[in-house]
């Protein structure tokens, strides 16, 4: 009887919030990349063009606060 509670024991404080948590954080993930990729790799899509002719990256702050 006490290996079946420290199961459900286990499984309802460990397991079930660790899936919930899973979940969540892949969500997470799959809207930050699809929204920062957008469909395009190339380095054009990512730098911005400067007078001098160099290019810069855009700033990760920007970024992160279009997501948001």
């Amino acid at each position: 009887m006490l290996e079946l509670y420290m199961t459900i024991i286990a499984v309802v404080l460990f397991f079930i919030p660790a899936i919930i948590i899973a979940v969540c954080y892949s969500i997470i993930v799959i809207i930050i990349w699809t929204k920062t990729s957008g469909g395009s790799h190339t380095r054009e899509g990512a730098t911005q063009h400067v007078k001098n002719g160099k290019y810069r990256s855009g700033s990760g702050f920007r970024t992160a606060r279009k997501i948001f």
